[in-house]
């Protein structure tokens, strides 16, 4: 993406999705301070970052709300309704600047609003984070 936004610029898209942590293996580098500056160069202002957090390890809501903090970014957290019980379930937080979008009446009751008040943990840099702080 950094060498994409190099050579041609910005993608302009309307939604980046990020489905990499379900895994017991989470790549730590895509949620750091320079990951979403990243990511947020390659939306359109008013484009949404949509990130899959179901992890049966780790609780990464934390780091992912701390990031949209520093950015300036709402959000809002939508959890699946399991029909299916050889089905599992999936946890998304979706970021964005976009007030018309948050403010959605279905995507208000489809969602759950971030905490008001964060844990006090650094945010994360390519050259910091801490995976113990948020395990389950």
């Amino acid at each position: 993406m950094e060498q994409e936004l190099i050579s041609h610029g910005s993608n302009n898209f309307d939604l980046l999705v990020l489905d990499a942590f379900n895994s017991d293996s989470v790549p730590t580098h895509l949620l750091t301070k320079e990951a979403f500056s990243l990511y947020l160069q390659h939306l359109k202002p008013q484009g949404i970052l949509a990130l899959n957090i179901s992890n049966r390890y780790l609780n990464l809501r934390p780091a992912i709300w701390i990031l949209a903090e520093h950015f300036g970014l709402d959000g809002i957290e939508i959890n699946n309704v399991l029909k299916d019980p050889r089905s599992f379930p999936a946890s998304w937080i979706l970021l964005t600047s976009s007030q018309t979008f948050l403010q959605n009446p279905n995507v208000l009751r489809a969602g759950t609003l971030p905490p008001r008040t964060l844990p006090d943990y650094k945010l994360w840099t390519d050259n910091y984070s801490n995976l113990f702080q948020l395990l389950y």
